[in-house]
């Protein structure tokens, strides 16, 4: 359930693995939230020639256990799949109670400082997937260890190892169509196709005049 990032890369290693696997969203097509439709298209074609199925443009209504342990799923539209297991890939919000308890700031992750990755209490510093800089979640595995190599210079009093944080490379782990974003996509931006093939897609999303990311779909060679 969630055909997301995480979602189509569990789903891909399953189906190369020999099950079969259905993807259940509420979008039609899977990583809707971060591709455009001609880039989300081939995803789908992609994951079609594994046999994954994806059930788009639903929402899970209820989920129930039968008796020979497998489960069935049902939709709001009256869809129903019974299947031996079912993985939430929802996406990822914070956990504020910890935080809360420990009386640090929390604005969609814990407060953190963009430089010294220090929190509202400056003994305590944060990094990873559970900090915001500047309101926005900070959710890739490419910082964090710059952000550990920051706070450690910080407490050691060592100069001029403040953390700068910078948009990371997303790189989907989906061996049957690569997929990689620089920069980050804005949901008002434009899309532009710069180059297409059958086997590559090159795009770019512009904002204002100003280009906010690129994205890269299939391999170059195929060009």
């Amino acid at each position: 359930v969630g055909a997301g990032m995480i979602g189509c890369e569990i789903a891909e290693d399953l189906a190369r693995a020999g099950h079969r696997v259905t993807l259940v969203d509420r979008h039609r097509l899977p990583l809707a939230s971060l591709l455009p439709e001609a880039a989300a298209q081939r995803l789908l074609a992609a994951q079609r020639r594994l046999g994954i199925e994806m059930l788009g443009g639903v929402e899970v209504a209820a989920l129930s256990t039968l008796i020979d342990g497998r489960k069935r799923l049902m939709t709001r539209c009256g869809q129903q799949r019974v299947v031996d297991q079912v993985i939430a890939a929802t996406g990822l919000i914070t956990e504020p109670r910890l935080a809360r308890l420990a009386g640090l700031a929390f604005v969609r992750g814990i407060v953190a400082d963009p430089t010294s990755l220090q929190t509202s209490e400056p003994d305590i510093y944060a990094l990873g997937d559970c900090i915001s800089l500047k309101g926005e979640p900070c959710r890739f595995i490419e910082p964090i260890a710059h952000q550990a190599r920051a706070i450690a210079a910080h407490i050691a009093g060592l100069a001029g190892e403040e953390y700068r944080h910078s948009d990371p490379v997303i790189r989907l782990k989906t061996g049957s169509l690569p997929i990689a974003v620089h920069g980050t996509p804005r949901a008002e931006g434009q899309w532009h196709v710069l180059r297409e093939s059958e086997g590559f897609l090159l795009m770019e999303q512009r904002l204002n005049g100003v280009s906010t990311s690129t994205l890269r779909v299939g391999r170059t060679d195929a060009a």
